[in-house]
Formats: C-alpha cells, sequence, structure tokens
C-alpha cells in the first residue's frame, strides 16, 4: 500500500563549512538543511521538478537525509541569492507535487473499517440468512 510522503522546507543554510567532491571538479559543495528528513522519494520528486526546469547553469544537487548538497562553481557566487531563490521555488513545487499524490493514497484504516462493514454486511446477509 502507498504511504503518505512527507514534505520538507528549506530550515537554513550552513555558511561554515565547504565539501569538495572529485565527481564535481572545479565545485564546492554547500549544504541547505531542510526541516525533516522528507525520505528518498520525496527527493525523487525535488529532482524530476528540478532536472525539468529552466535554469542557466543548474549545479548538481545530491540529498542526504536532512540536507541537500549543492555544487557550485565559485565564479557564479554573484548569482547566488537568484539560485537559492530558484532552489526555494523547486523544493515547492515539489512540495506541491507530492502534496497532490498523498490526497489519492487511500486512508489504509478507513480502507479496512470500510472492508470490515461489507464483510459483516455479506456474512449477516450470507450465513446468516441460511442458518434460519
Amino acid at each position: 500500500m502507498a504511504e503518505i510522503i512527507p514534505t520538507a522546507q528549506i530550515a537554513g543554510v550552513e555558511t561554515d563549512q565547504l565539501e569538495n567532491d572529485d565527481a564535481y571538479q572545479g565545485t564546492y559543495g554547500f549544504y541547505v538543511r531542510l526541516t525533516r528528513d522528507p525520505g528518498r522519494e520525496w527527493f525523487l520528486e525535488l529532482q524530476a521538478v528540478y532536472d525539468a526546469a529552466e535554469y542557466a547553469g543548474k549545479p548538481p544537487i545530491e540529498f542526504r537525509g536532512d540536507r541537500l548538497v549543492v555544487f557550485y562553481l565559485p565564479r557564479y557566487a554573484g548569482d547566488l541569492p537568484k539560485y537559492l531563490q530558484f532552489l526555494l521555488r523547486s523544493i515547492a513545487e515539489a512540495n506541491q507535487e507530492v502534496e497532490k499524490r498523498n490526497r489519492v493514497v487511500p486512508d489504509e484504516e478507513k480502507e479496512k473499517a470500510d472492508f470490515l462493514q461489507s464483510l459483516r454486511n455479506a456474512a449477516e446477509e450470507t450465513i446468516g440468512a441460511a442458518s434460519k
């Protein structure tokens, strides 16, 4: 059964450390803290929105639980405010997509209760009538 996917917001940007990764030569990875670890499914939705969005020089991002790591080229440091606005919009759009999906996920407890009631009704009509 499908489960509800949590959403997350940006809680802040860690401005006191950077990461170097040989996979992204010439970049510095900075950390964007999220309000929670929303899980891998949420990140896949974010990645789809992020990849589809138009933004020149879009840096790679990685998901690490309650953090995103953004691998940014230092020569574009002047564009950081614009990029962070883009990231905020991408996260908001991903959250909207997740919430749409969550609205169609069946409520498992209600589904069980409805099924039990159907079972009781069927048992009463079928078994109860046969025993009379």
